[in-house]
Order: C-alpha cells, then structure tokens, then sequence
C-alpha cells in the first residue's frame, strides 16, 4: 500500500529536467517494506530479503539512540527548556567547545535526514524580497551569534491575487516557492557585545544602542542574554516568509499602507482642524463651547492614530496565526524530531540499496546504473523524483559487514540467513564493549 495521495505525489514530481533534486525519499519505511515484499513475491522469490529488515531497523535505531544522547548532553546547557539542577560548571573556553559540538552534531543529524541547506547569500536574497501573503518584515541576521536554516522539500504553489494598481479588477497569478518542512537554529548575541557593536556601526550613544536593541528583543525571553540556542521545526512555510520564523521580526507598512494612513489621517485630521478653527475663534468669548472644540479635534486625531496602530495589530495577527499552525516541534523537541527523520531516511535507503544488490550485483564502476535503477523504481512504484543517495548507505552497510565484493570484482550483499548473524555478533560485540567499560571504571574507583 502507498501512503500518500495522487495530490501529495505530484508535488515531488519535477518536470524540469534543471531542477535540482533532494535526497530525501518522499515514502514511508512501512510502504516502502510493503512494496519491496510485494516485488519479491510477484518475481517468485518469496520473502527473503524483506524478512531481514526487522532486524535492519532495530539495529538503526539503537545506533540513533546513542547519537540523540549525545546531542541532548551537548545541547543541555544551552536548553531555554531546561528543568534540572544546574550542577557542573563550564569555563567559558568550555562553553565554546560545547556550543561548537552541539552545532556540528545538530548538522550531522540534518543532513542524516536529508535536510538541505540555505545558504547565506540565498538566505539575504530571501530576506529582502516582499512577503507573499502581504506583509513587509525585516529581519537583523547582525543580532545573532547563531543561525542557520535548514530546508527539506521545496515546492510551488500557485498564488492569485488583485493589485491595487488595477484597482483590483484584474487577477494575477504567480508561482510561490515554500518549504514542506524548514529547520531553524540561532542563538542571540550578549547584550554586552551587540551594544558596543550598533553604537560602532551606527553612531548612536550607549542609551539609544540599549534602547533600540530592547525593543527588537521585546518577544525574547526576558532571562535570556545570548546564553540559550532555540531550535524551531515548521511546515509548508512560503519562501517569502522567512523573516516570520525570526524572533526579533520587525513588522514594517508597505507603501500602499503608508499613503493610505497618510491620506485618511492626514487628510482628515487638517480638514477637521480647519472646520474647527472657526468655531475655536467664534468660542473664545464662549469657554463651553472652546472646550467642546478642543474635544472634537482630540477625537479627530485619536480616531486616526488608532487606525494607525489597528494596521499594525492586523499585522501582527497574520503572523501569529502562521507561526501557531505552522510549528511543529521546539528545541529538544526539535532534536528528537529530526534523530526520528534521520534514522527513517537511513533505514530507506539502507532497505533499498541491499534490496537491489541482492538481486542485481554490481561493480564498483557501475554504480551510477543501480543509482538510476533504485530511482527509477520508486518513480514507477510511488510516482516520486527523488537523487537516491547511494554512497551514504554503501558506506553505511559496509561498515556493518554487510557488503562484499565478489571474486568477479562484483558489489553484493550477505545472504538475508548470513545477515541476520552478522547483526547477532554486532550487538554482542556492542555489550562486550560496555561490559569492558564498566569493568575499567569499577577498577579505576
């Protein structure tokens, strides 16, 4: 069985032969086992291969458990989320050490799930472009010490919309770039660097630099100087709307907006103050009626500042809306999100690479051919495009002592029955080891 729709499927498929393809296997390992043991029973062989990969799983999963414990250890210090006794303390140069850990196993474990990289030049490009639902936002990559962005799965949608230049009687169409899923990571910079650092670049005495950097952190965590790293994990995010996904996100009226609330509030706060002025003369004798006049101008200008600021709310509330149905995990939740995708794309493509060369050996040479048979099953079998990553799972398997390289100079794979003890001496020789290192700390104590 399949477990995505025609629509889903269709929004893998590339018809531009320029586009660049991801690693990422748009199936699930249970269709994908599912579909493998149904082509091994329709070509007579049974289920013999499909029958290891129980054990395959198993053997994967424990593999990730140790690496999420690495990463949740190195990540502890820096957790917003953090509930337990701060006992161990770090020297600063420690920090470091531990910060730049965390970073590249973070990174390691993103592209083990097949996430892709936003580089800085693409993320500036981006940044700078106009929101495709709207609204004009701005982000300072300057305010932080740490960020980085992660994409898997990029696709199009077609958007239509009026423009105000039309006067809205034309509808407009255009494609719009977003991200199936879209990883971000930073870490603010310490107060004590970032002031020194504005009054530096812009000129500003120490007051405004503070001032001005407190309100740009306004929707930071208030016992935060640059001492947390958040992690946010979202979905089906629009290209043009990045800078929502940023913490110090600066809400900024588009043109149209600003010439409308010139023109309403402008125009009408000098029509009232001219209507007024008479009355004003005509009161002076009349202290009732001045009073009575001031009052309505007053009314004038607070009704036109507050259409001013209900602009704005309206603003603010179409990016809550975003980021509240668009989340889905945070920080730690975020580390054990991504260790789960890792370890299901590993175990895909692990499935499919000792599938295929169990029953279609191969040379070292002609590699590239099985690369293209595996990509060419999962479009004919699942209608998606994908750039199968067959290096990543050749080492992997051969590390395992899975794969073996036939006297006719052939690629090929242990038997499923010879696997499966191979896998047996692997755990074994995992406990011997553990056993070995509790024995040396009993000595050692």
């Amino acid at each position: 069985m399949q477990d995505q729709t025609s629509s889903d499927r269709n929004l893998f498929l590339k018809d531009d032969d320029n586009t660049q393809l991801e690693n990422y296997i748009p199936v699930s390992r249970f269709a994908l086992m599912a579909a493998l043991a149904k082509h091994e029973q329709a070509h007579g062989q049974g289920q013999k291969v499909t029958s290891f990969f129980p054990m395959l799983e198993i053997w994967r999963h424990q593999e990730y458990r140790s690496r999420i414990l690495s990463l949740k250890e190195s990540y502890l210090q820096f957790s917003p989320d953090r509930d337990t006794v701060s006992y161990l303390k770090h020297t600063e140069q420690e920090l470091d050490d531990k910060l730049d850990t965390m970073v590249e196993l973070t990174t390691t474990m993103l592209e083990q799930a097949n996430y892709c990289k936003i580089a800085n030049e693409d993320l500036n490009r981006i940044l700078s472009e106009a929101s495709a639902y709207g609204l004009s936002l701005s982000v300072d990559l300057d305010d932080f010490e740490e960020v980085m962005i992660y994409y898997r799965g990029a696709d199009s949608k077609t958007r239509q919309f009026r423009s105000a230049k039309t006067l809205w009687l034309k509808l407009y169409s255009e494609d719009n770039k977003f991200y199936r899923r879209l990883f971000l990571l930073f870490k603010m910079k310490p107060e004590a660097e970032r002031v020194p650092e504005l009054m530096r670049l812009n000129g500003w005495s120490e007051k405004k630099a503070r001032r001005i950097l407190k309100k740009s952190r306004a929707r930071m965590p208030k016992n935060d100087d640059g001492a947390f790293v958040y992690m946010k994990l979202f979905k089906n995010i629009p290209e043009g709307d990045l800078e929502m996904m940023f913490p110090n996100t600066q809400v900024r009226f588009k043109m149209f907006d600003k010439i409308k609330l010139g023109v309403t509030a402008g125009g009408g706060t000098l029509a009232s103050l001219a209507g007024a002025a008479g009355k004003l003369v005509l009161a002076t004798t009349n202290p009732v009626a001045f009073m009575g006049a001031l009052v309505g101008v007053a009314a004038v200008i607070f009704r036109n500042v507050k259409s001013f600021f209900m602009t704005r709310d309206k603003y603010q509330l179409q990016l809550a809306e975003r980021l509240y149905f668009h989340a889905l995990a945070d920080n730690r939740g975020a580390l054990t999100l991504l260790a789960d995708r890792g370890e299901e794309e590993d175990i895909k493509e692990d499935m499919l690479l000792y599938y295929f060369l169990y029953y279609y050996p191969v040379s070292q040479e002609n590699l590239g051919q099985l690369d293209k048979q595996i990509e060419d099953y999962l479009f004919s079998e699942f209608g998606v495009r994908c750039d199968f990553d067959i290096p990543d799972a050749l080492k992997r398997l051969a590390e395992d002592g899975l794969i073996f390289q036939e006297e006719s100079g052939l690629l090929a794979v242990v038997p499923p029955s010879q696997a499966s003890q191979v896998m047996d001496e692997k755990w074994e020789q995992q406990m011997d080891a553990m056993k070995a290192v509790v024995l040396e700390n009993n000595e050692t104590a």
